[in-house]
């Protein structure tokens, strides 16, 4: 459309349409002789960037925990396969996917091959459960009192890992770190037996349990504890010297 021009003072000045508004205005030249007058550009959003944080679920953090539990030499396929639960397997299957676990074959492990966990998410492991909040026990452990408890009982089971850690260090520097065994259930406890009781109630168990047997009628064949049992057995799967077929439900290998 036509507009006019005006000049005043040696400039030059033309009326806008209403639409153009009172903001500033952006003037373009095309070409000689050509301008194109517009309203100011907005700015470009700066696309966002995908994020590459990772993240371990509940369950994910557990399974890595039992992992780094088992000695590197022995965290081989076929020890695991025999000794992990349907459910666990199902949770290392993923970590395999999401390359977060792979099976590594050294001059060593060149016939069995171990699990290793990548590096960043071994600190992102380290990092969670550090910062995991920790939840009272039901029944808090007296500091002095433990070694005089699972010696006289044979068998601890503590639900309370900053507690387990506490425990742990302190065995570090007693005389008596080498007469206590433990292991971490997948359930989150820590379950201990001193070695005599191990030794004394695993044989019970190999001479007593002939075929797939839960952990209550463990108990019954054995007359022991079932959380003394459940101690036993855990620690029998990690030595190969039992099988979990199912959850809780154990046959000798």
């Amino acid at each position: 459309m036509k507009v006019p021009v005006l000049k005043k003072d040696n400039k030059f000045y033309v009326e806008l349409p209403s639409e153009l508004g009172e903001n500033e205005l952006e003037l373009f030249k095309l070409k000689e002789g050509y301008y194109l007058l517009s309203t100011q550009l907005s700015k470009k959003e700066e696309p966002v960037k995908k994020s590459n944080q990772i993240s371990l679920s509940e369950s994910e953090l557990n399974l890595l925990s039992k992992l780094l539990s088992i000695k590197f030499e022995t965290r081989n396929p076929a020890h695991i396969m025999r000794t992990f639960t349907k459910e666990e397997k199902e949770i290392l299957k993923g970590l395999l996917r999401k390359k977060h676990v792979h099976v590594f074959y050294g001059k060593k492990y060149k016939n069995t091959g171990v699990y290793s966990i990548d590096e960043r998410i071994f600190s992102l492991w380290k990092k969670l459960t550090s910062e995991k909040p920790s939840i009272e026990p039901k029944k808090p452990i007296i500091k002095e009192d433990f070694f005089s408890a699972i010696f006289r009982n044979g068998y601890m089971v503590i639900d309370n890992e900053i507690e387990a850690r506490k425990i742990s260090e302190e065995l570090k520097t007693r005389p008596e770190r080498n007469s206590i065994m433990g292991s971490r259930s997948f359930d989150g406890k820590f379950y201990l037996v001193t070695k005599n009781y191990y030794i004394k109630l695993s044989n019970s168990i190999q001479e007593k349990v002939k075929e797939s047997t839960s952990i209550s009628e463990v108990s019954e064949l054995c007359n022991a504890p079932s959380d003394a049992c459940r101690a036993v057995l855990l620690l029998m799967a990690e030595k190969g010297d039992m099988l979990e077929n199912k959850k809780a439900v154990y046959s000798v290998v």
